[in-house]
């Protein structure tokens, strides 16, 4: 039985001020810079073994031999390791491309294909002490090279169009032991950013979040995953959404520097009720592979190691989980609620050697609600499927200059039998914020001058929260970026003044132009405090790919709906 998984210095202008207000008071029509959205085909394994259509297409695409059962080739390249066989053509479709810089008469993106593999190996074999996807009965892994990243513009014959998207494939091949595969591996050829995926009804998007060698890398590290998987066997009734969490926190593990896996972040933390972690869909593995990336970080390869032991007894996956986990003294209810706490603090919240490695460089969460607490009393309610979360803050007002007192408030539903039915049943839940002490209410903000009280109830009783108070603080107004100038090599953050008016917890855009007025980056962050001051925190050195300025005198205005900010700043860049 055989069947197809696709994975899926600046040289200043004199100008006037006065002209440049002008200018600025009339830009119009900013773009907001919003994240694109995640490739959800990238690696679509297990939602598609069981679809005809996908399969006939995807191996009429990959030019499959009747005979091997598997894709046509011209060249092969055996890794240094000898563990690997790379398949690859240098013309037609799926030609690679031909650069040759050290003359062995390979082209360079196979040498690093070969290479790469091998240092996978290593990591998830040698390392983590994984099961080998290779041995007597697969001497070496076959990886072969294809032009499997674009979507399709015309429907088939059977009236299929394949919409694209794909990284890499992991195809199952014999069925070694019972439940236990060998497999072969494509991935695509070039990892172009001329690649677009073409969604049925929607509008084509580049494939590939990231691009070339670095996409080539994160793949060989994800579909690797997968073959230790099918060699492993698994519980396929709930496998899948685990089987991407794990493939994904795989490339975050070998290839840190990546971060491919933060345009899943950025939208599970946009739109974080379109998720679930107990889903049984490959899908939303991707966007929790956090969960699995977070235990990584706190308990190392012995989670691994654990995990995998479990799932070679054929056992439902998340019973997997919860038992490594119980093994290293924690379990996955204790995890979970500790994942709320871990993507909380992130952005300018992040603390220095706590939480995630990435928290800098990820999104805040986005409020699913945010009201404003009005005297005697303010609640909101809602419904909330079993691991689900969703973010939510309530802000009491109080008087400049002391900023207001905010409660951040993120609400889940714990309820293991999801993990075993994947039907999910919504609970209704209601959060209460009162001035007086009532039954069953709990005090907030144990030091403001006006008493808070807080009550979350729920139908069935399985819907618990994480609050986190931002008491106010007193501040002050400013109207200049520091650190000025900012040194490029010695410096991250600059910190840009807020609207005057405006409030910490509020959000504001930051947009930067050049000396000749015109916009060279724009984005929006949250207000926060720094020395008292109401700031816009920007980390310049996490945005240099989007923004890498030269030395040089810059401008810029900060907005909102309570006002603006102008000014000028320098930057010496001695990087450039």
């Amino acid at each position: 039985m055989r069947f197809l998984c696709p994975f899926v210095t600046c040289n200043c202008m004199k100008f006037s001020f006065l002209a440049f207000f002008f200018l600025l008071f009339n830009v119009a029509n900013i773009l907001a810079h919003d994240d694109e959205v995640a490739n959800d085909h990238r690696c679509g394994t297990f939602g598609f073994i069981n679809n005809p259509k996908v399969k006939n297409v995807m191996q009429r695409r990959l030019n499959f031999d009747p005979t091997t059962g598997k894709p046509k080739f011209h060249d092969t390249l055996i890794s240094p390791s000898g563990r690997f066989t790379i398949y690859y053509d240098t013309s037609g479709v799926h030609s690679v491309e031909l650069i040759d810089k050290n003359s062995n008469s390979v082209p360079d993106f196979v040498d690093s294909v070969a290479f790469y593999a091998d240092s996978v190996y290593q990591i998830e074999v040698k390392q983590f002490g994984l099961a080998s996807p290779t041995g007597d009965f697969n001497p070496t892994y076959q990886i072969f090279l294809q032009d499997i990243g674009s979507g399709e513009t015309e429907e088939d014959s059977s009236g299929f169009r394949d919409e694209g998207g794909t990284y890499g494939l992991t195809i199952n091949d014999d069925e070694i032991f019972s439940g236990k595969y060998s497999s072969f591996m494509v991935i695509d050829n070039d990892f172009s950013k001329l690649d677009s995926a073409r969604p049925e009804g929607g509008k084509p998007f580049p494939t590939f979040k990231t691009n070339g060698v670095e996409a080539m890398k994160i793949t060989l590290a994800h579909e690797f995953n997968h073959a230790i998987q099918f060699i492993t066997g698994f519980d396929d009734s709930s496998f899948s959404t685990v089987a991407e969490m794990l493939s994904v926190s795989f490339e975050e593990i070998c290839f840190p520097e990546v971060n491919d896996y933060m345009q899943y972040v950025r939208s599970l933390f946009k739109n974080s009720l379109n998720f679930n972690f107990a889903s049984g869909s490959p899908r939303d593995g991707y966007y929790y592979s956090i969960f699995m990336i977070m235990l990584y970080q706190k308990y190392g390869i012995p989670f691994y190691q654990k995990y995998f032991e479990f799932q070679e007894q054929r056992i439902n996956t998340y019973v997997a989980i919860d038992s490594s986990l119980h093994q290293l003294n924690s379990s996955i209810e204790s995890e979970w609620n500790s994942l709320l706490e871990w993507i909380y603090y992130t952005n300018y919240r992040s603390i220095d050697g706590k939480y995630f490695n990435d928290a800098k460089i990820m999104p805040l969460l986005t409020n699913n609600e945010k009201l404003l607490f009005e005297l005697p009393s303010t609640n909101y309610s809602g419904n909330i499927e079993p691991f689900q979360f969703r973010a939510d803050q309530i802000y009491f007002a109080n008087q400049f200059p002391l900023s207001n007192d905010t409660l951040d408030i993120l609400t889940s539903y714990f309820d293991k039998n999801a993990f075993f039915t994947h039907f999910h049943s919504a609970d209704k839940f209601v959060h209460s914020v009162c001035s007086d002490e009532l039954p069953d209410y709990s005090k907030i903000f144990l030091d403001s001058h006006q008493p808070y009280f807080h009550k979350l109830t729920s139908e069935k009783s399985k819907v618990f929260a994480r609050l986190f108070e931002i008491p106010g603080v007193d501040t002050k107004y400013f109207a200049m970026a520091y650190p000025n100038p900012f040194l490029v090599n010695e410096e991250q953050i600059l910190y840009f003044p807020a609207p005057e008016k405006s409030a910490v917890g509020d959000f504001a855009r930051l947009t930067i132009f050049n000396s000749n007025l015109l916009e060279e980056f724009s984005i929006e962050l949250p207000i926060s405090s720094n020395n008292r001051n109401r700031v816009l925190q920007f980390n310049l050195i996490s945005n240099l790919n989007s923004f890498n300025p030269s030395s040089g005198i810059y401008l810029f205005k900060t907005e909102n709906e309570d006002g603006h900010n102008i000014g000028k700043f320098s930057i010496i860049n001695n990087k450039k």
